[in-house]
């Protein structure tokens, strides 16, 4: 194979990043304390990653589009305060898990930092991010 520049080189195989053979780009973090608002109604974040979220689908949610409101929580309340914005594609709805994927459609860095806080705080390590 060869890209425009006329260099060839080998194709690299699909490679699972974990070894139940999920090829996400990013890890995915379950049990994040982050809320979302949609349309005034709060929604739990089931697992979150810098490419999507997975939300529970409590209610009817027939969208293909769907702003939010990620709310981080601070123990039992929300921080208000510090709310994101987002705005992602619904991709897929699992009727068995109760839950709706949604792809984020622009990834902003204030989004990307709550994301990192809260990876951060559920592994217990200090927050870092390169810009």
């Amino acid at each position: 194979m060869s890209d425009a520049t006329g260099y060839s080189y080998a194709k690299k195989p699909h490679i699972a990043k974990s070894p139940d053979g999920d090829r996400r780009n990013y890890v995915r973090v379950h049990n994040v304390d982050i809320m979302a608002n949609i349309n005034g109604r709060l929604v739990a974040v089931l697992d979150i990653s810098l490419s999507g979220v997975r939300l529970s689908n409590d209610f009817p949610l027939n969208q293909e589009t769907v702003t939010m409101s990620l709310i981080p929580m601070v123990g039992e309340r929300l921080d208000v305060n510090r709310s994101v914005a987002a705005k992602g594609k619904v991709i897929r709805i699992d009727v068995e898990d109760h839950a709706v994927a949604v792809a984020f459609e622009q990834m902003s860095y204030s989004l990307s930092k709550m994301i990192v806080a809260a990876t951060s705080r559920r592994l217990g390590v200090k927050p870092y991010m390169v810009m």
